[in-house]
């Protein structure tokens, strides 16, 4: 987990800072590429006070440099940074760093105490490394106060041998209609590529099937040895509006048939009309309308009952 020093630098450009601000971590983050004169300047606007300053943005400068062949020192974490400035910090993590609590959200709630505690939350590369997605995001909502940002910077496309999860745009939406988020903003960003056989290959020790395409790749029924992908980041920034209960999201679009309504139950506000002013369930409807044309092919391939 890391956050670029470009990042810091829009989070100061859009007004999203203030001294006190208080800020969770998803995952203990790097700070990566701050140049002293930038974290001076930082300092110098939010906390004038803080002594040493010229020594601190040296030694983040140091730490924080990424080398383009050998890669990131991670000397210096973007908490640091946060609290010289003045602000609040704290990250969640599964092994101990910088200002974290361990926690861990394959198989734990969050604490009382973090309920609606938080005015911005950095899922900055973490949640795809986890199993339980539900609960991950379900954490992150119930941290974030009514009026806090969070800003989830997580990947989309590539990344074949980093994570266990990437990250389709229609979840961010959805996400954010069935919760009634403000969707702020949403972009992407693309940087270095990945090549799909390779974590086939790392596995291969384990799993002997693996070994026959790793040795020789052309014996694969659908041979894609050569296939490198772009690694591309999705970033979307919410804003939590209501404080209401986390409400997970239910992806109908290739459903051929009707779901329940006693399915459907659970992804409907409590007034009973569909969560995110009707805005899901309408994309919804017109997705399965354009899936009208194909329903009989779909039909025709789905296998027969055992």
């Amino acid at each position: 987990m890391a956050v670029n020093w470009m990042y810091v630098r829009m989070l100061d450009a859009r007004g999203m800072l203030r001294p006190g601000l208080r800020i969770l971590d998803i995952g203990s983050s790097n700070l990566y590429s701050a140049p002293a004169d930038g974290v001076r300047e930082f300092l110098a606007k939010y906390n004038p006070a803080f002594p040493d300053a010229a020594r601190l943005a040296e030694r983040l400068a140091e730490g924080s440099y990424v080398d383009p062949v050998t890669g990131a020192r991670n000397g210096a974490f973007v908490g640091e940074l946060f609290e010289a400035a003045g602000m609040e910090y704290l990250s969640f993590d599964i092994a101990k760093g910088y200002k974290t609590e361990v926690l861990d959200f394959n198989q734990q709630s969050l604490p009382d105490r973090h309920r609606g505690a938080w005015d911005l939350i950095l899922n900055f590369g973490t949640t795809e490394h986890v199993l339980h997605q539900y609960n991950s995001f379900k954490i992150i909502h119930e941290a974030a106060r009514v009026g806090g940002t969070m800003w989830h910077q997580l990947p989309s496309l590539g990344f074949v041998d980093h994570c266990y999860f990437t990250y389709k745009p229609r979840f961010f939406f959805e996400l954010a209609g069935y919760n009634e988020y403000e969707l702020v903003d949403f972009w992407y960003g693309a940087g270095g590529q990945s090549r799909l056989m390779d974590v086939v290959k790392d596995y291969a020790s384990y799993f002997p099937v693996l070994g026959r395409y790793a040795d020789d790749p052309g014996s694969s029924p659908q041979p894609v040895e050569n296939l490198v992908l772009t690694n591309v980041c999705a970033n979307a920034l919410y804003r939590k509006v209501k404080d209401r209960p986390f409400m997970g999201t239910i992806e109908r679009s290739t459903s051929v048939g009707e779901v329940p309504d006693d399915v459907m139950a659970a992804y409907h506000g409590p007034a009973g009309s569909p969560a995110g002013p009707g805005l899901v369930a309408r994309l919804a409807k017109s997705l399965r309308r354009r899936l009208r044309p194909i329903r009989p092919l779909l039909k025709a391939v789905r296998p027969a009952p055992r």
